[in-house]
């Protein structure tokens, strides 16, 4: 089952809200051992709003080459300037 736009986005804002607090508790950190537990979850939490984001970002078309126009436009350049003979 999967999200719509608007639900990503929020899932990424809260994501985003998380990680900031997470990396204010291990700034504030005294303890060795729980800064690497801290920043294990800081990365995570990045991994998940890099996958979100990236499913928000719009998908391209391959490009397929050159339309027949632009190859046309391409060879009246190149006629034009010298450089087909």
């Amino acid at each position: 089952m999967g999200c719509n736009g608007t639900a990503r986005i929020v899932l990424l804002l809260a994501g985003i809200d998380r990680k900031c607090e997470l990396q204010r508790l291990c700034d504030e950190a005294d303890d060795p051992a729980l800064k690497l537990k801290i920043a294990t979850e800081i990365r995570l939490a990045e991994g998940q709003a890099a996958r979100l984001l990236k499913d928000l970002q719009p998908k391209l078309p391959n490009a397929t080459g050159a339309s027949q126009q632009s190859r046309r436009a391409l060879r009246a350049s190149n006629v034009r300037w010298g450089n087909v003979s």
